[in-house]
């Protein structure tokens, strides 16, 4: 759905793929090319997913596990997965190659800084590793994370980890130096994004919320969601800006709603995020930790 300030909603795009069991097909990462095209990964049936600008989805590669998902300067898409602890390259043509696959714990969030280097948090052993655009990896971070997920990266360079199992947002400087930008309140966050302001933004995955950080960490309810939010990510639009929400039902539908301008390393854009409720028939099975945290450790 897409909904103005003022609250009026229309559909913006939405497809029927399903689990062979019925569940649904259990959106995780996304992530917005140069062209403004939306890839979503579906983990229950192990896909990458590609929406036009239009809201007209296809197939664009099967991925195991896939997580987050991010988007270089040259339209490649980065997917990493804790099924193989791997990260994948997949060109704009939909081509696979392994990128990394080394120093990765139950790898979850990424973010790239403006030099090309890829950050990615390990869920499994609470590190940050760096790679260089060439793939060598090394440990950026490991202390002072709890469960890390979601990544962000501000205009200085500073890297932000959501600690989903602390309840705190640990920032980075360039050179690795940790301190508690934040807590998050009685949920743990899930998804980071930076604004061209540098308010951070973090869904609240039990809590059904977006929060908004100011740089001193004061925070306030960006936005309250009909389902649990996770991953998110700016994307551009040519005259407006807008969030966007993967719900699950019987269908995956994006929801959309007008925000103030985005900023990340390559271009400005518009915030869009997942949601990770699994449906069975019309039973939901949102809303627990313990639920979370099984499908963080594959279970």
């Amino acid at each position: 759905m897409k909904f103005t300030m003022g609250g009026s909603g229309s559909f913006f795009a939405q497809t029927g793929l399903t689990y062979p069991n019925g569940l649904a097909a259990h959106p995780r990462g996304l992530a917005i090319d140069g062209l403004g095209n939306v890839y979503v990964a579906n983990v229950g049936n192990n896909e990458v997913e590609k929406f036009t600008p239009g809201g007209v989805a296809s197939l664009f590669s099967l991925v195991v596990v896939a997580n987050d998902l991010r988007a270089d300067q040259s339209g490649n898409i980065f997917v990493s997965t804790d099924g193989d602890n791997r990260i994948y390259k997949l060109t704009p043509g939909g081509a696979q190659t392994t990128f990394a696959h080394t120093m990765m714990n139950n790898v979850q969030g990424m973010v790239f800084d403006a030099a090309g280097n890829l950050y990615a948090a390990n869920y499994g052993n609470n590190t940050i590793t760096k790679f260089t655009p060439g793939g060598v990896g090394s440990i950026f971070a490991s202390n002072g994370l709890s469960g890390p997920i979601g990544l962000a990266i501000d205009s200085q360079g500073n890297i932000y980890a959501a600690n989903n199992d602390n309840l705190t947002i640990e920032k980075f400087t360039p050179q690795g130096v940790g301190s508690v930008f934040a807590s998050t309140g009685s949920y743990g966050a899930y998804g980071l994004a930076m604004d061209s302001a540098d308010n951070l933004y973090a869904a609240i995955y039990s809590g059904n919320q977006i929060l908004k950080f100011a740089p001193d960490g004061t925070s306030s309810v960006f936005a309250n969601t009909a389902s649990s939010p996770g991953y998110i990510a700016f994307v551009p639009e040519p005259s407006s800006w807008a969030l966007l929400t993967l719900a699950i039902g019987a269908r995956l539908t994006l929801r959309q709603r007008r925000c103030t301008a985005i900023y990340n390393p390559f271009l400005h854009s518009t915030l869009f995020f997942t949601s990770r409720v699994a449906w069975k028939k019309t039973q939901c099975l949102r809303g627990s930790s313990a639920l979370a945290k099984a499908r963080l450790a594959g279970r």
